[in-house]
């Protein structure tokens, strides 16, 4: 078990994982009720994010299709 502990402690991803639930617990009193919806909250902010994002990316490629096709429709110059 001292192994194991030992050999985790050395992987910063789960060390920086257990700082922050720490930092949460002594923001939220170490209230586990609160602690869960904290971590549901951050969680369903997240997933929105990506897709507002995810949205927002289709939206500009999308605008600059289209902007490119009427470019091409448009002659830019005219005939003599």
């Amino acid at each position: 078990m001292k192994a194991l502990i030992e050999h985790s402690l050395y992987r910063p991803t789960i060390v920086l994982a257990i700082l922050s639930l720490v930092r949460l617990m002594t923001a939220v009193d170490f209230s586990v009720t609160q602690i869960v919806f904290v971590l549901a909250f951050r969680g369903t902010r997240y997933v929105l994010n990506a897709i507002i994002q995810r949205a927002h990316a289709s939206l500009v490629v999308s605008s600059r299709t289209a902007t490119k096709t009427a470019a091409r429709a448009t002659p830019t110059c005219a005939p003599r």
